[in-house]
């Protein structure tokens, strides 16, 4: 027997069948989105057909309705706005885990999947930036009240003709709060996207690296022993001391022999000089016997 709530409550939302014709919608939807969400976007524009004169007596009652609808279309902008500034909290949290493991990982393939996932959440940044900055709402303000087309302010106040301003600015904003929320979509998809490539790129991640081969110990047996090599080493100093010693006795012994013959020119050259004096002398004494012998001719 049917209970109450199975006739009066809706039935529970049960999972949804994956088939391939529903994916590929999901793909379309998600391209159509990312496309729309990048490509710059026009003022909003009116409707093609203003709404017909409200022909109701309950003025107060259409006054309320209309005010609470118009209310409702900035209430749901300026959430719609919300949630996408609380995106970007998100969006820059997970780029910096991600940025940190890009920095530290050693997988090349691993880096390149990370660099598509922040990519992705650039792109995502860049959307949440647009659903916050789209604006071009209508609101209600003086010229709601007076007409300014004759120069001078003239009242034009009728709870009807406000009451359907205030429904035609409800469905304005409507349509931009519809494209906001498109944006929005867009970014959040983005941003799952994103989530997935990392998770993925972890997991290969830590795959790789438990495959990785241990690092074996290498070791080196050697047979000879440390007392022949210090022998060794010991014999080849000794030899090089011998040759620095000879260098020295060489070096001295040429200096002994430089020192000789410096000495031999020294004296040489004394002799040199005595000898050229004493030739000089002996020049002198016979021009004075040549004219003691040879006196000059008298004119």
């Amino acid at each position: 027997m049917e209970q109450w709530f199975d006739k009066y409550l809706p039935p529970q939302i049960g999972k949804e069948k994956f088939s391939l014709k529903r994916m590929f919608r999901y793909v379309k939807d998600f391209w159509q989105l990312l496309i729309h969400s990048l490509s710059p976007h026009e003022f909003p524009k009116e409707p093609k057909e203003k709404l017909p004169n409200i022909q109701s007596p309950n003025h107060s009652e259409i006054y309320s309705i209309c005010k609470d609808m118009y209310n409702s279309s900035n209430d749901r902008i300026d959430k719609l706005e919300d949630k996408a500034i609380k995106l970007l909290s998100y969006i820059t949290a997970l780029f910096a885990l991600i940025s940190f493991a890009f920095l530290n990982i050693a997988s090349v393939g691993v880096k390149y999947i990370l660099l598509v996932s922040m990519l992705m959440l650039l792109l995502s940044i860049i959307i949440s930036f647009r659903c916050v900055n789209v604006k071009g709402r209508k609101s209600m303000f003086l010229p709601s009240i007076y007409d300014f087309t004759y120069g001078r302010p003239i009242e034009n106040f009728d709870l009807k003709i406000y009451s359907k301003k205030m429904l035609e600015a409800a469905v304005f904003n409507q349509n931009v709060a519809d494209n906001t929320a498109d944006l929005l979509k867009a970014a959040r998809n983005m941003l799952i996207l994103a989530i997935a490539l990392s998770a993925i790129a972890v997991l290969i991640g830590a795959f790789s690296f438990n495959s990785q081969p241990k690092p074996t110990v290498v070791k080196i047996d050697s047979s000879v022993s440390f007392s022949v090599l210090e022998n060794k080493l010991n014999e080849t100093n000794n030899i090089l001391n011998s040759i620095s010693k000879s260098l020295d006795n060489f070096s001295q012994i040429n200096r002994t022999k430089i020192d000789d013959l410096a000495q031999k020119l020294n004296a040489s050259e004394e002799k040199y000089n005595d000898l050229l004096s004493k030739l000089r002398e002996l020049e002198k004494r016979m021009c004075q016997r040549r004219l003691y012998f040879d006196p000059p001719s008298p004119v």
